[in-house]
C-alpha cells in the first residue's frame, strides 16, 4: 500500500479578524485547517499517550488528565482553606 505524504504534510493557515479593519499581526487569530488523515492520526497517538503519561503524572499534578482537571485543585484547595480556618494554624500561600 503507497501512501500520499502530502495528506500528512499540507495544513492551510487562515488569519481570522479579532477588529474590524484589522491592520497589525495582534488584531488577528490563527486557525489551522489539517487533513482528515492527519486528524486521524493524531488521535491515535492521543489515545496511546494517555495511557502513558498517567505514570508520569503526581498526584498533585492537575490540568494534564481528564480525570484531574483545574477545578478539582481549586476545590480541594478551598476545602484546606476552609479546614485551615477552623484551626489555630496560620496559612501562607505563595505565588
Amino acid at each position: 500500500m503507497k501512501y500520499n505524504t502530502g495528506d500528512f504534510l499540507d495544513s492551510v493557515i487562515i488569519a481570522i479578524e479579532n477588529k474590524r479593519r484589522a491592520q497589525d499581526c495582534v488584531d488577528f487569530r490563527t486557525t489551522s485547517l489539517v487533513s482528515h488523515a492527519s486528524k486521524i492520526v493524531l488521535k491515535i497517538l492521543i489515545r496511546r499517550l494517555e495511557s502513558i503519561t498517567e505514570s508520569y503524572l503526581g498526584k498533585d499534578q492537575f490540568g494534564f488528565s481528564k480525570d484531574r482537571v483545574t477545578r478539582d485543585a481549586i476545590a480541594a484547595n478551598l476545602e484546606y482553606n476552609s479546614s485551615v480556618a477552623d484551626t489555630d494554624f496560620s496559612l501562607c500561600l505563595l505565588r
